[in-house]
């Protein structure tokens, strides 16, 4: 009965083996389908909180360059000191308008568009551009270029606002 016994055993103990080991596929397929659902979502987060990011420097240099009379536009071949309302004005525009499609430095020459120098070491260049969205269709809206401290920049571009808005403001 021994023999009998560790034979059953030794039966019992593989089949349970295989059982684990049928349990990894399906595991395995889990794990990668998680990973690669999580990858945009890890994207997405990342693009949420360097817009956070930005929005809120650029609220605390307005409020700064505000309290402290130290915004200046340059537009036109001419300086502009915005005065308290044009500086909100100018913000609100931007920080309604949302996140905008990102993208990399455009290079174009501060004559073509509104350089503002925010005071403190941190400006934002406005240009008007040309969007390609949905479809290849090509829609007018502005390029922003936002310079931190550091030297970072924060670009991307906004069907939701024109240029002439930004004009507007500061011929006010």
């Amino acid at each position: 009965m021994d023999t009998n016994t560790s034979t059953h055993a030794k039966v019992r103990k593989s089949l349970k083996v295989r059982k684990d080991r049928s349990l990894l596929i399906p595991i395995a397929i889990v794990a990668v389908v998680a990973i690669i659902a999580a990858v945009p979502l890890i994207w997405a987060l990342n693009l949420h909180f360097e817009y956070r990011n930005y929005i809120d420097e650029l609220r605390d240099d307005f409020i700064k360059g505000e309290r402290f009379d130290t915004i200046y536009a340059s537009y036109n071949d001419t300086e502009v000191h915005l005065n308290k309302d044009q500086a909100s004005e100018l913000f609100r525009m931007i920080s309604i308008s949302g996140m905008g499609k990102r993208c990399d430095p455009k290079g174009i020459p501060e004559d073509e568009g509104v350089f503002i120098d925010l005071g403190h070491g941190t400006t934002l260049f406005i240009a008007h551009t040309i969007i390609t969205i949905e479809y290849e269709e090509e829609v007018p809206g502005i390029y922003l270029e936002y310079t931190y401290k550091d030297g970072r920049k924060y670009c991307y571009e906004s069907e939701k606002i024109f240029f002439y808005n930004i004009e507007n403001i500061l011929e006010k």
